[in-house]
């Protein structure tokens, strides 16, 4: 990680995270968000109710549909 910090040319992606409090790979996405944030990444990070499963995809992508046309407005 200290190398993409001290890269002067680094650039990235704004990045949307979502994941279920009950998800088996929740401290994975806690974890990721964070190094991308202090990478200085821009990250929406969201966590809900539920597990790595079609019920929780299928309520988080609305979010992030609304956070893709703000993405898409900014730029």
């Amino acid at each position: 990680m200290e190398i993409i910090k001290n890269d002067p040319d680094r650039r990235f992606p704004d990045f949307y995270i979502a994941c279920g409090l009950q998800d088996v790979l929740l401290e994975a996405n806690r974890s990721i968000a964070r190094a991308l944030s202090e990478a200085g990444a821009k990250v929406t990070y969201e966590e809900g109710e539920g597990i790595h499963d079609w019920y929780f995809w299928d309520t988080y992508i609305q979010h992030v549909l609304k956070w893709l046309n703000y993405t898409a407005e900014r730029q």
